[in-house]
């Protein structure tokens, strides 16, 4: 089997029954990882857990690596969907309260599933790199065009450069904060990150 074909979905769930399985695998998936860790995640262990046949599970999935693919693309989406719709309704915000609601937005999210989220960062699967560009690429065309809208800003020569700094700086404390041993107090690196991106844009 190709490494393509392992880390790619056999089909997609359409119909009511299929898509409770894919649904009842993934949930399997992310309580055992919470439970026992992913080092010795196992597609039998997920059927197991799942309450369907091995053969069910590979209908949808050729390997372990696929439904974590599966799981973090889920995961993903889901933030850059919220995020989207949170930008969306902060018609009437200024500047700093539009810095300091869209990084508590995104904080808060990865707060969330803390233990997971470490492990799938630690032990991200292989053909995953595509995707996490593609969602912070989304993620920051989101930030860019909310940027726009903000007459102080028109000064700045790229905005689209600005947007990207904004996107990495904040991914990067998140990647920081998911690292196991960190003993950073949140609360304070959040505030510290939010001192930092306001004196960016608003004290050019």
């Amino acid at each position: 089997m190709s490494v393509k074909k392992k880390l790619t979905p056999r089909k997609k769930a359409t119909q009511g029954r299929a898509k409770e399985t894919v649904k009842s695998i993934v949930e399997a998936t992310t309580h055992i990882i919470e439970e026992s860790g992913i080092s010795d995640l196992s597609t039998n262990q997920i059927a197991k857990k799942a309450g369907v046949s091995i053969g069910s599970l590979y209908q949808y999935f050729p390997s372990k690596e696929s439904i974590l693919i599966h799981l973090v693309e889920k995961e993903l989406t889901s933030h850059v969907d919220n995020i989207q719709t949170h930008i969306s309704q902060m018609d009437d915000t200024n500047l700093e309260e539009f810095i300091d609601e869209i990084l508590i937005t995104i904080l808060n999210m990865f707060e969330k599933k803390k233990k997971i989220r470490y492990l799938l960062y630690k032990y991200l699967p292989r053909g995953l790199t595509p995707l996490i560009h593609d969602i912070e690429n989304q993620l920051q065309k989101t930030i860019y065009e909310k940027l726009k809208t903000y007459p102080e800003l028109n000064t700045r020569e790229d905005l689209n450069t600005v947007s990207y700094i904004l996107v990495h700086s904040v991914i990067g404390v998140v990647h920081g904060k998911l690292a196991k041993g960190r003993t950073f107090d949140s609360e304070k690196v959040n505030e510290e990150l939010k001192k930092m991106i306001k004196g960016y844009l608003l004290n050019f």
